[in-house]
């Protein structure tokens, strides 16, 4: 998740325009893991396009390297490995334009600096422009920020990442063992502004009930029975409990979603979260210690149509209709979905 503190000290660091000690940043006298670079020398730059690049260069060193089974760290593939490790729940990014030599760009984590490579297949750190966007805002209003932690998680990526298995035709259904292949299911973005204030509004008052949707908007929830459960490990139990109704009930060959599906509420939760007129989504997840709980809440910007097709099969090929909705077929994360 986004760590305002950590994206704080980095800038710190960078801004003092000298080599960043090999032993990490230092944070409660341990040094964090880091990784930097110089965006451009230039002066005048499309900043979000030069980051790009270069983190783009950083994630490629995966593809130009040969990573052992053992997954043993090798500095070819040094930037790689902080991306991918598996016990780094926090992330910091920044940059600076007060140095000399260019505009220089750094990404803190908040798992101790060591040089070995370690990664799970399901858990990736990559760079989010909501979240830089969110992280400096709240650092912008120069007040303590929340003991339970910013509210925005992982949820764009990780809702993509399930978004893509299904587009691809790799989502296990109890009805037809794989869910077929979408012709034009769309890229979900994060929305912090609207949905994610929105969910924040239902998910924060304790002692109130989470209560119904936004009218226009779909919206999942739910209550853990432990109130320090961290923030992230939250997030994932609910999308996980959300997503995991397609396996335990399933959708119809005719991907469906009936009037009488509606009533029994038993997969209403994955159709919210797989119906093609998605493209946002905001959440917000709160630790009520007055309860003994944890709320997550979660809001989609559209709500399914009872009686139609929670999206569109695709008769070949995913991505086979995005042209009729002015799109085009994404690559790497995006991978299935319309663009």
């Amino acid at each position: 998740v986004w760590d305002c503190n950590l994206e704080a000290v980095g800038h710190e660091e960078l801004s003092k325009c000298e080599k960043l000690p090999d032993s990490g940043i230092v944070i409660g006298k341990i040094g964090r893991d880091f990784r930097d670079g110089i965006i451009s020398t230039k002066k005048n730059i499309d900043l979000e396009k030069e980051t790009e690049k270069l983190l783009k260069a950083w994630y490629d060193e995966v593809k130009e390297n040969n990573i052992p089974s053992n997954l043993v760290y090798n500095s070819a593939y040094h930037n790689f490995s902080a991306i991918v490790r598996d016990d780094s729940k926090g992330i910091g990014c920044t940059y600076t334009t007060a140095c000399a030599d260019g505009t220089k760009f750094v990404c803190v984590y908040d798992s101790k600096y060591v040089r070995f490579l370690h990664f799970t297949s399901h858990l990736m750190a990559v760079w989010d422009c909501n979240l830089e966007a969110v992280g400096h805002e709240e650092l912008s209003k120069c007040e303590k920020l929340p003991d339970s932690g910013i509210v925005i998680g992982k949820i764009g990526r990780e809702f993509r990442d399930g978004m893509r298995l299904l587009a691809t035709g790799w989502a296990r259904n109890k009805q037809t063992v794989y869910a077929p292949i979408a012709a034009r299911m769309l890229a979900v973005t994060y929305n912090c502004t609207d949905l994610g204030k929105e969910a924040k509004n239902k998910s924060s008052n304790c002692r109130s009930d989470i209560g119904d949707p936004t009218p226009g908007r779909a919206m999942n929830k739910l209550e853990i029975k432990n109130y320090t459960i961290p923030l992230q490990d939250a997030l994932e139990l609910a999308i996980t409990t959300w997503w995991n109704q397609i396996e335990t009930e399933g959708l119809p060959a005719d991907l469906k979603y009936t009037t009488e599906m509606e009533t029994a509420g038993k997969i209403t939760n994955f159709v919210n979260m797989a119906n093609e007129n998605v493209d946002s989504v905001g959440c917000a997840v709160t630790q009520c210690k007055p309860t003994g709980v944890t709320r997550v809440v979660c809001e989609y910007n559209t709500v399914p149509i009872t009686d139609e097709a929670v999206y569109t099969k695709a008769n070949k090929k995913h991505c086979s209709d995005c042209k009729s909705i002015n799109k085009v077929c994404g690559k790497d994360y995006s991978e299935g979905l319309c663009v």
